[in-house]
């Protein structure tokens, strides 16, 4: 959704966030970059319950049930498995 409500008011090239009451809003990263171009890491607990919220409710990723369809696209899909990627 938000994805598609920036592109159609012709905001591209930049994240979509969202705040507390769901706002969506573009985050461009050079308004987040220091004098050197450099983005500072965000760090997030993985085991917080809101990230877990997150990784378990809230995104849609590749799962071992997926990786024979998507052969047809990438060759090896468990590069690309996000529980994998994290040793989940």
């Amino acid at each position: 959704f938000g994805v598609k409500k920036l592109y159609d008011e012709g905001k591209t090239g930049c994240m979509v966030t969202a705040d507390p009451t769901g706002k969506i809003a573009p985050l461009y990263l050079d308004d987040v970059a220091d004098a050197n171009g450099k983005v500072q890491p965000r760090l997030v607990d993985m085991n917080s319950d809101k990230a877990q919220m997150v990784f378990n409710d809230g995104l849609q990723f590749i799962d071992p049930g997926d990786y024979e369809k998507a052969k047809k696209f990438v060759k090896n899909p468990k590069e690309l498995d996000f529980r994998a990627i994290l040793g989940w």
